[in-house]
């Protein structure tokens, strides 16, 4: 598939969502999640969450490709394609997002979970039931 299909198969998905009202997850995308980050990340962000939805190939197997290096890759009679390229694939934005961002807004909130635990704790004399 080259890009051009690629992104017109993302754009006719889309479409049959919206059309078939199918809620799709949607990443931090308002403007005020923009606001809050510095203009770099936001920028990035929105080119990111513009690639949506992901095109994911993933693969077991390693090859060594044109440069010498060995990378995940899986290979087809028309070629090869790069798990961990992003001209290849959206398998590392998808990384990004998951594990960069989501990650980070699940410790913040085990944090302040954890957190609040503590203080009630501290100031009540009794034992938080939540698990913290």
């Amino acid at each position: 598939m080259t890009l051009e299909e690629c992104k017109e198969f993302k754009k006719n998905l889309l479409a049959d969502f919206q059309h078939h009202k199918i809620k799709i997850y949607d990443f931090p995308d308002s403007e005020q999640n923009f606001e809050n980050s510095n203009d770099e990340e936001g920028s990035r962000l929105r080119r990111l969450r513009d690639r949506m939805p992901f095109a994911v190939v993933g693969a077991n197997t390693y090859i060594t490709n044109s440069a010498g290096v060995k990378v995940r890759a899986r290979t087809y009679p028309w070629g090869t394609v790069e798990v961990d390229n992003v001209e290849h694939n959206d398998f590392s934005i998808l990384r990004y997002f998951l594990i960069r961002l989501q990650m980070q807004v699940g410790s913040t909130l085990y944090f302040l979970r954890a957190y609040s635990c503590t203080e009630f704790n501290r100031r009540s004399g009794k034992t938080c039931r939540s698990k913290c």
